[in-house]
């Protein structure tokens, strides 16, 4: 009968207009039947709690309902060895639309002890989870938690600490090359959001990561119409600090220039279709040009700024790019750049040999 009732309770849940009045009355009767130990009544709880909770206004009635404690004992403490792992998956994915939601995380309670899911309780545990070997969609939302609490100043401080602390950079950095989309581009969300604490952690790990930079230069360089995964790939190596040499060289070293400003190329001709992450692509693809000017005392660079004829492009994208102020603004950057290097980007005029006057 709870099995029965369950199921049309999803099935009601399909019909959008539905959802808030069936969260009301419904949740609190469904977080009891997660606990209830049958492996199939739970299994089929979670399921209609993961369609509630995708629904933002319904993360507050989930909160008072108390769906949190149990879904982060699901997630961090329960373990039945003969039960599979989507209780854990479909528990974050739960946690991860309620952090989602709107509400205020720093009084979203996740125990009896009083931690809330800001706490450096509940971010070490999220973390840890993600050092662990997890299925992909399990990853996700965790990676979705954590990167919901960086848009606040004091739990980003906490995610970063944690971070450091465990060693996670270089755990994100490989869920970055995911073959899931959804995975690789929160993934790369995230060390974007973290940037701006600890860029230069994240560029050294980037530089050790099998494959990497490489992966993120052949993302940014694929074909066709422009995802969300190219323009993250392009912010993500725009973000990280401009002066970082060893990665800014391992990025000379796999083709980086010639990439972007093929890309560049295309963009400007309109041979790329558009797409909604056009604007975000681009500033991308010079912040990465704009990254290199900050290191023309290297050797390696400054030949490479004079092959490719940097001062050139970026005057080009300060003229032409209407529409885009921060394209203008990176290219006037990277001009300034340039000129403080102009006597070894030019070659002096050669002198014409005036005739001597006759007397």
């Amino acid at each position: 009968m709870q099995m029965e009732m369950v199921s049309y309770l999803g099935e009601l849940i399909q019909k959008q207009e539905m959802t808030i009045n069936i969260a009301g009355s419904a949740s609190e009767i469904l977080i009891k039947m997660v606990r209830s130990g049958n492996n199939a009544i739970r299994k089929a709880a979670l399921d209609v709690l993961v369609q509630i909770s995708s629904h933002n206004p319904n993360g507050k009635t989930l909160v008072d309902a108390g769906a949190v404690p149990v879904m982060v004992e699901e997630l961090f403490i329960r373990k039945i060895d003969d039960e599979p792992m989507g209780s854990k998956t479909e528990a974050a994915a739960i946690l991860a639309n309620i952090v989602e939601s709107g509400l205020d995380p720093e009084a979203i309670v996740v125990n009896k002890e009083g931690h809330v899911i800001t706490s450096k309780y509940s971010v070490y545990n999220f973390a840890h989870m993600l050092k662990c070997s997890m299925p992909d969609t399990l990853n996700l939302s965790i990676v979705r938690v954590l990167l919901a609490l960086t848009t606040l100043p004091k739990p980003l401080t906490t995610v970063v600490s944690v971070m450091k602390e465990q060693d996670s950079s270089q755990t994100v950095i490989e869920l970055m090359g995911s073959l899931s989309e959804s995975l690789g581009i929160a993934a790369t969300r995230l060390l974007i959001a973290l940037s701006p604490q600890m860029g230069h952690t994240i560029a050294e790990k980037l530089c050790k990561a099998p494959g990497q930079p490489g992966k993120l230069v052949k993302s940014i360089g694929l074909h066709g119409r422009i995802t969300e995964r190219h323009a993250m790939s392009a912010i993500l190596l725009a973000k990280l600090p401009y002066q970082h040499i060893a990665l800014n060289l391992a990025l000379l070293n796999r083709g980086a220039v010639t990439t972007v400003l093929a890309k560049i190329d295309e963009m400007q001709r309109g041979e790329t279709r558009a797409s909604r992450y056009a604007k975000a692509y681009m500033e991308g693809l010079v912040g990465v040009l704009v990254r290199l000017t900050t290191t023309l005392y290297d050797p390696d660079v400054l030949l490479a700024a004079m092959d490719h004829n940097l001062t050139s492009v970026l005057t080009d994208l300060l003229v032409r790019s209407v529409g885009s102020d921060e394209v203008q603004r990176l290219a006037a950057v990277g001009l300034e750049n340039l000129s403080s290097q102009s006597p070894n980007l030019s070659q002096p005029p050669t002198e014409e040999r005036r005739p001597k006057k006759k007397n």
